[in-house]
């Protein structure tokens, strides 16, 4: 004999999966709008449309190709420059790497204690790993801010582009990086 199924259980986990899933590029849609503000008003609608796009391409694609989609998206729909909402992506990752690795200190400093007496080769890995991404993420913060807030080292470092490259090569490589520090103003 065949037992029965309680098929209720299934739906409702189900339900909450998708509910869960909904609220999340809801907040993460919010978060790049925020993030967005300084190059234009975005509605709330593109943001979670692109957003969305760009996550369900991340799924299928390699590489999370959809973190490059989900700017060209935006800007197809939206009055905004792609390179510059690409900017705004790349802030992004930083904040979640700044969040991880928040994680992983608060984790350490909570239950540190009891991991190094009974692992301590795993704590040292983990304390390492949370080193090396924060001070990657730490420079990249500093690369952004300097990019960010004193365009006149982008323009003297784009001066010396253009006598290393061909001009139109050097032009469109400028322009690009011109948008890409608007977007992380």
């Amino acid at each position: 004999e065949i037992p029965k199924r309680d098929w209720s259980s299934d739906v409702c986990s189900s339900d909450l999966a998708f509910a869960t899933m909904f609220v999340n590029l809801a907040v993460r849609s919010l978060r790049w709008q925020y993030l967005l503000e300084p190059l234009g008003r975005i509605r709330f609608s593109a943001a979670f449309g692109a957003t969305a796009v760009g996550f369900a391409a991340s799924a299928v694609l390699p590489a999370r190709a959809g973190e490059f989609i989900r700017p060209y998206f935006l800007a197809r729909r939206e009055r905004v420059s792609a390179t510059g909402a690409f900017a705004t992506i790349i802030l992004e990752r930083l904040l979640d790497v700044v969040t991880v690795v928040s994680l992983v200190a608060s984790f350490v400093f909570l239950y540190g204690h009891d991991l190094r007496s009974a692992r301590p080769s795993a704590l040292r890995a983990i304390e390492w790993g949370a080193g090396a991404a924060a001070a990657v993420a730490g420079t990249a913060f500093l690369l952004l801010f300097v990019l960010a807030g004193h365009p006149g080292r982008l323009s003297g470092a784009l001066r010396r582009l253009e006598d290393m490259l061909p001009s139109a090569l050097a032009g469109l490589l400028a322009r690009i990086l011109e948008k890409f520090a608007a977007g992380l103003g």
